[in-house]
């Protein structure tokens, strides 16, 4: 009996001294008073997760990220999303109901939306502490959270970085575009490199894909290489055509965050027999 209650009380102790964020629920909770919840499908439908009013969250729940596809307000609340992790990259501001997240679309990128990019969260009333970034962007990002922990891309030498085709034959290699159709600013990996998180700009982003020498891919929807994934070993003009496996309503248009380049190993690859990654 005395076991049971030392047990008992153990285990409280531990749970009410988990972090806040820890203790955060999601997939089915209670609407907030004052504050936002974010959904995986539109119209306010499928899991989601809710944040109160003061709250900020510098990176998303496992499963949400670059996931969400709706957004519903609650008690005048305003909320700034941003592209990368610990309020980074691009953002928005709303402070109403969203059912659809492809109508709202990115002010740098018209032809782009807030559809499944959103990768942390602001949630305030009064004070919009980013707001001044929108005309300068040498502020600093909050700093009451710590920010996500990556690994740093590239330890080896930089990747190239261009605006054309790269001069002189191409060796074994991986070359990333903006745009559909191998346009727009890219940048390059060689075979045996890895990227935790692709370079400033081209987080959730990326639109094509070619390769070269014979190397093959594998792109991740999250950083330092978690979540959804995907190998490749051919050119892709366009991402938008690859529907994602296991979600097959969306595809990996703008969704890669981290890669990894190899030859004829996968090192990643830890799936015994009939348990193939999805491949293209």
């Amino acid at each position: 009996m005395r076991f049971r209650f030392a047990f008992t009380s153990l285990l409280f102790l531990c749970v009410t001294t988990l972090p806040a964020f820890a203790q955060r629920e999601w997939g089915r909770p209670h609407t907030p008073r004052s504050g936002a919840c974010f959904y995986k499908d539109p119209g306010f439908r499928g899991d989601y997760f809710c944040l109160k009013d003061g709250e900020r969250w510098p990176s998303m729940p496992l499963g949400f990220n670059d996931r969400i596809s709706a957004i519903r307000v609650f008690g005048g609340a305003r909320l700034r999303l941003f592209n990368d992790p610990n309020f980074s990259g691009i953002s928005g501001m709303i402070n109403h109901d969203i059912p659809d997240l492809r109508i709202f679309r990115l002010p740098e990128y018209p032809e782009k939306s807030w559809n499944d990019r959103i990768s942390s969260i602001a949630v305030f009333r009064e004070h919009d502490e980013w707001e001044r970034r929108d005309h300068d962007r040498g502020q600093p990002p909050y700093q009451g959270q710590p920010p996500y922990q990556g690994q740093p891309p590239y330890p080896g030498q930089p990747p190239f970085q261009g605006h054309g085709p790269r001069q002189g034959p191409p060796g074994p290699e991986a070359c990333f575009y903006l745009e559909p159709d191998f346009r727009g600013n890219f940048f390059c990996m060689k075979e045996g490199e890895r990227s935790s998180f692709v370079p400033a700009g081209f987080n959730d982003r990326i639109s094509s894909i070619r390769l070269s020498g014979g190397v093959r891919i594998k792109v991740f929807n999250d950083p330092n290489f978690t979540g959804l994934n995907l190998v490749i070993d051919r050119d892709i003009n366009n991402l938008r055509y690859i529907p994602i496996a296991e979600v097959p309503l969306k595809n990996w248009g703008d969704r890669i965050t981290s890669i990894v380049v190899f030859g004829d190993h996968d090192d990643r690859d830890r799936r015994g027999p009939g348990q193939d990654h999805p491949r293209y």
